[in-house]
This record gives structure tokens, C-alpha cells and sequence, in this order.
């Protein structure tokens, strides 16, 4: 790592390096961890080069902490977990302290990823920067790297490859989405307790549901199985429902039980069937 010399900030800029400023985070990933930081940096040191950007190294170090990771290290997990949050606070923020939940609400509404007509019929300016108040950014600490990973890819509201939400927030929209018609004192009374529930993992919800009930796209069809066939009439019938419910949001099982095996006949011989793959 001493033979890089320069790398690139996320808006363009070429600065010097200086692997202190990744010291100090690696050092705060691993506090209080039975894990050691300079190992998690020994281990990206191969993947920092010279011209490598901000994010490459923080990525390389995500990535050495994933490496780590065994039964006899758990916190490992840990510590991974915190690096890809300093990752998704950067993404979001530009920094690690949070922003105003507002300023944030409407950026993502006016680039069209959050459905902001919904959200501000129901809430006035007032009402987002109260629930501001119910946001617990330390909970992040409560997470572990295989968690947050499946969060970050699957659930937070990402365009063009950039994160636009935290985890907290992500949290926080999603019940007062759900609970947007209720009025007054109970919906104060809902949105905090449902917040509450989903930030300390005590309740999960569906993958449709965490994905799109921030968005205008929102159509909660889950946990379908879909029987296929073996003809190239209900294949092709299959192929289409698969493609008609991956596109409208489903989350989606195959039953492929009477496909037949891997070198079956096919019309008394003429073929032999290729199985499953």
C-alpha cells in the first residue's frame, strides 16, 4: 500500500493518499471486536493500487473483511458490517453524519424514487421532521455483514449503482408508507412502534413490501410457486408467467417436479431430453 501515491474521490478529484484516513476507519470497525484491524488492511493492500478511487478501497477493505470471517472469528462479521455502513453513510451522505430526513425525502421524490405525491398528501413538513426524532442510527451497530449485504443489494433504494437511503430510513418510510391514512395520535403510535420492531429485527416483512411500498410501483404479490409442466405448450406457458411475475415484483418458487430426467426420451426417441439444465 506505501506505493500508492494517488487516488480518485468520488467527484473526480485526484488526492494523495493518505492510508491513515483508512486506518482510523478499519480501527473503528474493529472496536471493542475480537478482531484485528491491521489484518482486515493487510488483507485489501493487494487490491489498492495506484489510481485506485475511494470507493475501490473501501470495497477492498469490505471485501478483506468478508475473507476474515470464520467460526473461530465471528466478529469478523462484525466489523464488516460496520465497514459497509461507513460505505452506504458515504453513498447516501456524502459523509458519515446523517442528513435531515426531509432534505433527503425530497431529493429521492423529486428524482421520482420515492412516490412523493403519496408521502405529502398524508405528511406535512412538520410530521417528517418529528419521525426524524424516532431515528436510532446507532441499531445500525446491530448489524451483521451477511444481514446488511442482503439490506444494501436487495432492499435500500439504489439508481445507477448508487445507495440513496440508509437502512434507518429505508425502516422508518417503509411504516409510514404503511400507515400514512391513519390520523393523529395513532398514527404517531404506529409508525413508532413499527419502526421500532423492524430496526431491532424483531419482525421482518416480504421482499415486495421492503422493496416498493416507498415507490409508486406498489404491488405486494409474494411467495407464489408455479407448477410447470413437461410439453412445450406449458413450458412456454411457464416461461411467460415467470417473466409476467418477476417483472410485476412477485417473489417467485418453481415446482420443475415433472420435467423429465436428463436423457429421457423425447416423441419415442427422436431426442433425449436435457433435464433440468
Amino acid at each position: 500500500m506505501s506505493v500508492v501515491e494517488n487516488i480518485i474521490k468520488n467527484d473526480g478529484r485526484i488526492e494523495n493518499y493518505n492510508p491513515e484516513k483508512y486506518h482510523r476507519r478499519t480501527n473503528i470497525a474493529a472496536e471493542g471486536l475480537n478482531c484485528s484491524a491491521s489484518l482486515i488492511e493487510m488483507h485489501a493492500a493487494a487490491s489498492i493500487i495506484e489510481g485506485s478511487s475511494s470507493q475501490d478501497i473501501q470495497k477492498a477493505l469490505i471485501k478483506a473483511g468478508a475473507d476474515l470471517i470464520t467460526p473461530e472469528f465471528p466478529d469478523y462479521e462484525i466489523a464488516t458490517a460496520r465497514l459497509l455502513n461507513q460505505k452506504i453513510r458515504k453513498d447516501v451522505y456524502g459523509q458519515w453524519e446523517p442528513k435531515p430526513l426531509l432534505e433527503m425525502i425530497n431529493n429521492n421524490a423529486k428524482a421520482g424514487y420515492y412516490d412523493g405525491k403519496y408521502l405529502f398528501e398524508h405528511y406535512t413538513e412538520e410530521d417528517i421532521n418529528r419521525y426524524q426524532k424516532l431515528l436510532n442510527f446507532e441499531r445500525d451497530e446491530n448489524f451483521v455483514y451477511s444481514g446488511l449485504a442482503k439490506v444494501e443489494k436487495s432492499y435500500l433504494m439504489k439508481r445507477y449503482g448508487k445507495t440513496q437511503e440508509t437502512p434507518q430510513e429505508m425502516f422508518l418510510l417503509i411504516v409510514m408508507f404503511a400507515f400514512a391514512k391513519y390520523k393523529g395520535k395513532l398514527r404517531d403510535k404506529w409508525v413508532k412502534e413499527g419502526y421500532d420492531i423492524l430496526s431491532t429485527f424483531e419482525a421482518s416483512l416480504p421482499t415486495p413490501i421492503m422493496i416498493q411500498l416507498r415507490t409508486a410501483f406498489r404491488r405486494f404479490i409474494s411467495c407464489n410457486v408455479l407448477a410447470m409442466g413437461d410439453s412445450k405448450e406449458t413450458l412456454a406457458n411457464a416461461a411467460r408467467a415467470i417473466y409476467l411475475m418477476v417483472a410485476g415484483g412477485a417473489g417467485l418458487g418453481v415446482q420443475p417436479g415433472d420435467i423429465r430426467g436428463i436423457n429421457a426420451p423425447i416423441d419415442n426417441g427422436r431426442l433425449e431430453h436435457t433435464g433440468y439444465f
